[in-house]
């Protein structure tokens, strides 16, 4: 990545240095914060090379780190960030910003998308498509608990043993009909 003049998020007032994330994949990092700096050209680059990694599904766990509440500024021109959640509790998130084509990790985020296999994911993490499977996931997990906390495991278990086993009835919508009638 080319150095511009950049500001980083942390506001500490120290420089970015040249830094290699993994074999081919360069960015720049703070040296006040150790946040690191990606550009998307160079990551995509990089994702053309080591396309042996397929790309996870959304519900994979990483580690929290502490990140603020708030929208970073772009260290490039100053605009609000968008951010994107990485997974499901505990999760963190990833800051980019569109018009620069940036993304920001905080220290230690490469490393966790790396431990969890979700590096050559990052163009996957930032679609809605992404964004909307977690919050369907966590929707999903809200339900499952209401429902256990309702009814009880042993109910709940059972529930899911019939559900699984209509699944692979030909005649599912006949035996539901008949669950339900008087």
């Amino acid at each position: 990545m080319r150095q511009r003049h950049l500001t980083c998020p942390c506001d500490t007032g120290t420089g970015f240095a040249s830094t290699s994330l993994s074999e081919g994949l360069g960015a720049l990092q703070c040296s006040g914060c150790q946040g690191v700096l990606i550009a998307l050209d160079d990551y995509r680059r990089w994702r053309e090379h080591h396309p042996d990694v397929p790309a996870p599904p959304a519900a994979a766990t990483v580690a929290a780190t502490n990140e603020p509440a708030f929208a970073r500024p772009c260290p490039a021109c100053g605009r609000p960030m968008s951010r994107h959640r990485v997974g499901l509790l505990p999760d963190f998130r990833l800051d980019r910003c569109s018009p620069c084509q940036l993304v920001w990790c905080d220290d230690g985020e490469w490393t966790r998308l790396s431990h969890a296999r979700l590096a050559q994911a990052l163009d996957h993490i930032l679609t809605d498509a992404w964004q909307q499977a977690l919050v369907a996931q966590e929707n999903r997990a809200r339900r499952e608990a209401e429902i256990r906390k309702r009814l009880g495991d042993d109910t709940y278990e059972e529930l899911q043993r019939i559900r699984q086993w209509l699944a692979t009835q030909p005649n599912r919508v006949e035996l539901i009909g008949l669950l339900s009638a008087d």
